[in-house]
């Protein structure tokens, strides 16, 4: 729980639970991470998409272990892709960043109000 920001959320295991049972009419997103760390649990994002659309929810895709040269979240049906910079995609653990990434105008045009008026941003 994120109390001041008033956020609740569920810790689950992707993998075997059935997500749908812990879906409230408060949901927003569901985010997974596939494969999982450290584990190596993979959930088929396809399937979580599927119940996302049905619940009209944001899906969420931690993609750090598989990079973008192995899987592509948002062709499997993901809203939003996030990618630790620091690992896979730097290659030498010599950055400290982390990737959204999105197909959707409404999402990206809040990202860039976000980057905006906060300054979270990497420089070019």
């Amino acid at each position: 729980m994120c109390e001041k920001n008033g956020i609740k959320f569920s810790n689950i295991d992707c993998f075997s639970e059935n997500i749908e049972n812990f879906i409230t009419p408060y949901t927003k997103a569901i985010y997974i991470e596939t494969p999982t760390n450290p584990m190596m649990n993979v959930t088929a994002i396809s399937a979580v998409d599927e119940i996302a659309q049905r619940h009209d929810l944001i899906l969420i895709v931690d993609n750090t272990f598989l990079s973008p040269y192995f899987q592509n979240p948002l062709d499997l049906g993901s809203d939003i892709v996030v990618h630790s910079g620091t690992k896979y995609l730097s290659g030498h653990n010599d950055t400290l960043a982390g990737f959204m990434v999105t197909n959707r105008t409404d999402i990206s045009e809040k990202f860039a109000f976000l980057i905006k008026t906060t300054g979270a941003s990497l420089e070019p």
